[in-house]
């Protein structure tokens, strides 16, 4: 069985590094979906082809939201954080960002900002 590197939370010497670059990539993810479903929303071409692919966008938003979430996790754990004394803002700003993303995809993107 394989394991994944970037969620093994055995702490090493380069986990530290492994959780920022991780971070890294599903900002960059999460941002390139946004853009590209927003792209989608703003053209005049919206059948239901369409909207489905801006659907499948939105929730791997939420996806990448809630992996965000176990990286944030992991990151508390190593930092020796995981007794839940330090406040967490970067948790409750994935947390909002989550809904907000299932908001938009129940509203089908408009109305929510």
């Amino acid at each position: 069985m394989t394991e994944n590197p970037v969620l093994n939370d055995t702490p090493d010497r380069h986990s530290g590094q492994t959780v920022q670059r991780a971070e890294k990539i599903l900002d960059h993810l999460y941002d390139a979906l946004d853009g590209a479903a927003d792209a989608l929303e703003a053209s005049n071409e919206l059948d239901a082809s369409v909207k489905k692919r801006i659907d499948e966008m939105r929730s791997m938003q939420v996806l990448l939201l809630k992996e965000g979430d176990k990286l944030n996790d992991l990151s508390r754990k190593l930092n020796g954080a995981a007794g839940g004394q330090a406040l967490d803002l970067d948790g409750a700003r994935a947390e909002i960002e989550c809904r907000l993303a299932c908001l938009r995809g129940a509203a089908g993107g408009s109305g929510v900002s």
